[in-house]
């Protein structure tokens, strides 16, 4: 019903030259709104979904969905009283944005990114893991393979944590992250020495690395103008990688790259996630993570990104998508079941 009716009341305005999403009216000249905000090229658009429940009330770091058991997997940062390595923890969400349940990565640095895989009824992630001394400092990282397994923590030495690769040089950070439908995984290098940073992304097959074998797929080193930015999200889509940077949300800076050419094809550079004042809450705004969703039915696909805001302690974890197509609408209706259920 809800999906009809939607239906219905689109295909009417836009006849009008308006259009309308959950009650707020947007027209070319109507730039406020935060919930449908054209691009200036006429290309993606902004679209405010809903908030995201996480397990914690601190800054979301980036987000990924599982297409197949349609779950979403959001990062947040945690360190531990004594601690000097940082741990992360992992929220399980419907695609409404519900919180299911959550996991903890003990020493497994900021939680900056993650890959997922599914495994028959299984969800298995990739991240980045800390080792580290007794006095709780780094000695080294891995890449690492682990089943999701709701309340339960895990550090790298773990009975069901695979470590496939080690990364000891202390002078640079490594992330992983995953194109789960297609097979890949993309490796983020960023290193620190002589004080200059510099980062590359290098794609390989997720049953090569699992196997030892070492093929790099595209490799895309960062022009000097994107290692001056703030990193905030990575995401791949076959040969296409995006990448955001901003220090604050009234920065961003979204780039799509085609990866064989090593070219940018397009770039969307402009405030995100801004309220219905044209102000972020508490006068935070941070964006955080990147992600492409595939619609596995419709094969549609909506860009994701999470803008966070307001203040210590009640942070907001606003998803935003960069659509260009009608799959957002999954994700409007989702929402609204979710909502109905729960007020019932």
């Amino acid at each position: 019903m809800f999906w009809q009716t939607w239906e219905k009341t689109a295909a009417i305005l836009t006849l009008t030259g308006s259009f309308l999403f959950l009650g707020e009216e947007y027209s070319p000249k109507a730039e406020s709104t935060p919930l449908f905000r054209a691009a200036p090229d006429g290309g993606w658009s902004e679209i405010y979904l809903y908030d995201l429940d996480l397990a914690a009330a601190t800054v979301n770091q980036t987000i990924v969905i599982d297409e197949a058991g349609q779950h979403i997997y959001a990062t947040q940062a945690r360190t531990f009283k004594g601690d000097t390595a940082e741990s992360f923890v992992i929220s399980r969400l419907t695609l409404g944005g519900r919180l299911l349940d959550s996991m903890t990565v003990r020493y497994g640095g900021h939680g900056t990114s993650i890959g997922i895989e599914r495994n028959g009824n299984s969800v298995y992630i990739w991240s980045n893991m800390l080792r580290v001394d007794s006095k709780g400092r780094v000695k080294t990282q891995f890449l690492t393979r682990y089943p999701y397994a709701a309340g339960s923590q895990l550090t790298v030495d773990s009975p069901k944590v695979e470590k496939l690769a080690e990364f000891p040089d202390r002078a640079a950070y490594m992330s992983p992250f995953t194109d789960a439908k297609n097979g890949t995984i993309a490796y983020r290098h960023t290193s620190l020495k002589k004080g200059k940073k510099a980062s590359r992304v290098e794609v390989r097959n997720i049953e090569d690395v699992k196997k030892g074998i070492n093929k790099v797929l595209y490799s895309y080193e960062f022009p000097v103008s994107m290692n001056k930015l703030i990193l905030q999200g990575m995401t791949l889509d076959g040969p296409n990688l995006y990448l955001t940077f901003g220090q604050r949300a009234s920065d961003f800076h979204l780039y799509h790259i085609d990866l064989p050419s090593g070219k940018i094809v397009k770039e969307l550079k402009r405030p995100v996630g801004l309220n219905h004042q044209g102000r972020y809450e508490a006068n935070f705004g941070e964006p955080e993570g990147l992600y492409l969703y595939t619609d596995p039915e419709t094969k549609l696909k909506t860009l994701f990104t999470v803008i966070v805001t307001d203040a210590p302690g009640k942070r907001r974890q606003k998803l935003i998508a960069f659509s260009w197509n009608d799959g957002v609408k999954k994700f409007f209706m989702l929402k609204d079941r979710e909502d109905r259920e729960k007020a019932k």
